[in-house]
């Protein structure tokens, strides 16, 4: 389901990437309502690919700019094009129309650093 709707939203130069990423900054709108917590006081954690979204989510929302990532893959284009079998469903859920001609995963860690 994933690929198919993946692939669909692609033609119309959008992303499940960008969705997830706009996602994450309707929950920190959401815990940022909640009495006692500060917008600034959330940390988040992820897993592998999942630092993606957070990254992405960190360039544009400076409350998730506290987070720590376990695995994430060293680049998006090295983890999906240069294996030799990859599963071929996950691709669009990470990867941004026309994305890799100006960023991958060591770009975006560079930027959420100077920002």
């Amino acid at each position: 389901k994933t690929y198919k709707y993946g692939a669909d939203i692609f033609w119309l130069d959008d992303s499940i990437a960008a969705i997830r990423t706009n996602d994450m900054i309707a929950a920190l709108n959401l815990f940022s309502d909640f009495d006692g917590i500060e917008g600034n006081e959330i940390d988040i954690y992820s897993e592998k690919r999942y630092g993606y979204y957070v990254l992405l989510a960190a360039l544009i929302d400076d409350r998730a700019r506290k987070y720590s990532s376990c695995c994430l893959p060293e680049s998006i284009e090295k983890d999906f094009a240069g294996v030799k079998y990859y599963y071929e469903g996950g691709v669009p859920a990470f990867i941004i129309p026309g994305m890799l001609k100006y960023f991958d995963v060591p770009e975006l860690l560079r930027w959420t650093k100077n920002r």
